[in-house]
């Protein structure tokens, strides 16, 4: 059986302050029945299939249904010829996840060609009505410094690409509105670095909790390069991809997609072998 690796990932579910206790407790306790409901965000049709197997452990899968361009198909010698969807038919890919309640975990097969974890957090949210997000879990001395607030963030540095669908993202959201400015203006890319302080300037700090939000906007938004928090106190900045809890998963494929009793179990094998920063960083 041919096998095919992938980069997994860790992050950290968070929802809107009143979210009903039902959702708070148990977020994809909705998604866990026999036929869910498909959910449209901006081009494409998602749905979110879950097997809940213990107290709060839900198996995940992320489909998204689209129109895309298919390959075409021929010989090494003859023609070529264009494969074809029925009127109904769509294309169908795949993230696969794992999701822990009890720490509101989620770990993540990152295959960003189809969806980000951005992409998932908006088709929970629109599907609960409320707004749940998703946030990398950094490794333990980055979230010291963090969540301690002892080095508060003077710079936040990132490069960008150009978004292919900008209407997908939360206006409200300041990731949101520097992709759409940089697609309105015709750009391919961009390249920022906000700073609190200037020349004659110095000790004054950026507000820690929307730098932090937005690098991590960011990084989920699947379009970012770079992004980088200078911080008090830090000789080194913190980079919000190097530094964040990831892996690699090798797993067995059928056909176009992953065997998904594998690759569940990939992703349980490497959230094992990230245990002790995990508990160090939640608890046990």
């Amino acid at each position: 059986m041919d096998k095919k690796s992938y980069r997994a990932s860790f992050h950290q579910a968070t929802h809107a302050i009143g979210i009903p206790s039902g959702i708070s407790d148990d977020i994809f306790g909705a998604f866990n029945v026999a036929d869910p409901a498909p959910i449209e965000n901006g081009v494409y049709t998602y749905k979110i299939v879950v097997n809940r197997t213990g107290q709060g452990v839900y198996l995940g899968e992320l489909k998204r249904y689209g129109r895309d361009n298919l390959p075409h198909a021929g010989t090494l010698e003859g023609p070529e010829r264009e494969l074809e969807l029925a009127q109904e038919e769509k294309t169908i890919d795949r993230n696969y996840f794992i999701f822990y309640q009890n720490r509101r975990l989620l770990v993540w097969q990152d295959n960003r060609r189809v969806s980000s974890v951005g992409i998932l957090g908006q088709v929970i949210s629109k599907a609960l009505g409320t707004t749940v997000s998703f946030s990398p879990v950094m490794t333990p001395e980055v979230t010291r410094a963090l969540m301690l607030q002892t080095h508060r963030p003077k710079t936040i540095e990132f490069s960008v690409a150009k978004p292919t669908n900008p209407q997908m993202y939360d206006s409200n959201d300041d990731s949101a509105r520097i992709l759409n400015m940089l697609s309105g203006l015709g750009g391919l890319s961009g390249s920022f670095r906000i700073s609190a302080n200037a020349q004659g300037i110095r000790g004054r700090v950026l507000d820690a909790a929307r730098a932090l939000g937005l690098g991590n906007s960011l990084v989920e938004s699947g379009y970012a390069r770079k992004v980088k928090l200078e911080l008090e106190g830090l000789e080194h900045p913190i980079d919000l991809f190097a530094d964040r809890l990831k892996g690699r998963i090798t797993v067995e494929m059928r056909g176009r997609y992953p065997v998904p009793e594998n690759i569940h179990q990939e992703l349980q094998t490497l959230t094992n072998e990230f245990a002790s920063q995990l508990n160090e960083i939640f608890g046990q």
